[in-house]
């Protein structure tokens, strides 16, 4: 077991903010004071808590792969004591870590090579090196065309809670690696209001997102664009030119050709999230059962095949504690 030098009391001071030239930074993180109230539970346990120390080591991790930002300026005010925790934790030095077995992000783009004219679309799936967040970062750094996309992720509460009974119903509070589902996404919300990334906030009917995720939109709402679907995917609100309704505001934010991506979340991902994804199927023509012939009707693409390339994980897509269905690919294998 580690011997840890660095104590809860100077890391706590340590991190406060100053009158110095660190003077402007904002409160701490909910992510850093739970790391603080691990340390303090582990420096009760007189260092013998082995239980303690893994959730304490866990702890010290979200924080640094949540909050890159924070710990630099932290780990600087303190003149290294976060670096100094994480190191005597024995955590890799390395800001990016690879995420835990079922907390993989995956980029997904159209397979053309599987298009089928009544089928829904196959992705081809890459997995990512880091997290969404730490994907997000990168295409904000080279100057990438990116939106986050929140579908359904709703409740009936005026206040925007969620009420007791669909916590764990409907998968928002399903952890991975410590953190749950709900929380995630509103890691991703709170990233995209600091880097300026448009959030594109879908709802059904006539209820409305979330608390825990609107609490964390840009002040005065500013680059968030609100859209009422009324079918299961997105794209099958059409116009009168039968043109997706929803692909005009994402061409308005993102651009109408080129590498468009979209960091997608919600509830549920085997059924609104998924439609939306890879599109919902079509039906050939038929004969009903007096043998009548009786007109099909065509699939609804979704945004893969409209050329957008989808970055998600588990980690934020909510399924009322279902597997992942077969679409999902290799996804399924780590739910």
């Amino acid at each position: 077991m580690p011997n840890l030098t660095v104590t809860y009391a100077e890391l706590d001071e340590g991190t406060k903010r100053t009158s110095g030239a660190l003077k402007y930074l904002g409160f701490r993180s909910s992510a850093l004071l739970t790391l603080l109230q691990k340390l303090d539970i582990h420096e009760k346990s007189k260092g013998d808590g082995v239980a303690s120390l893994a959730v304490l080591k866990a702890a010290a991790r979200t924080w640094r792969r949540n909050h890159p930002k924070e710990f630099a300026n932290r780990d600087k005010l303190s003149d290294g004591l976060c670096s100094k925790l994480l190191t005597e934790l024995a955590i890799p030095p390395q800001q990016r870590e690879p995420p835990e077995p079922n907390c993989v992000a995956y980029e997904i783009v159209n397979d053309q090579n599987a298009s089928d004219a009544l089928k829904p679309a196959k992705g081809k799936f890459k997995e990512l090196e880091g997290s969404v967040l730490d994907a997000m970062r990168d295409l904000v750094s080279n100057s990438k065309h990116i939106g986050v996309l929140i579908i359904d992720v709703q409740t009936k509460d005026e206040r925007g809670a969620l009420t007791e009974a669909c916590r764990v119903g409907n998968g928002l509070h399903v952890k991975y690696d410590s953190r749950s589902v709900l929380q995630n996404q509103a890691d991703v919300v709170g990233l995209a209001s600091e880097l300026k990334i448009p959030i594109f906030n879908v709802t059904a009917g006539d209820e409305q997102t979330v608390d825990a995720l609107t609490s964390k939109f840009p002040e005065n709402n500013e680059k968030v664009y609100n859209f009422k679907k009324s079918n299961n995917n997105v794209m099958g609100d059409m116009d009168l030119n039968s043109k997706p309704k929803f692909l005009k505001t994402l061409k308005d934010q993102l651009g109408k050709t080129g590498d468009r991506y979209l960091v997608v979340m919600g509830f549920n991902a085997n059924q609104c999230v998924q439609g939306s994804v890879f599109g919902n199927a079509g039906l050939e023509d038929y004969n009903n059962i007096y043998g009548e012939p009786t007109k099909g009707y065509p699939k609804v693409k979704g945004l893969l095949e409209y050329g957008f390339t989808v970055i998600t994980a588990r980690t934020i897509l909510a399924s009322a504690t279902a597997p992942l269905e077969s679409a999902w690919g290799p996804m399924v294998e780590h739910a």
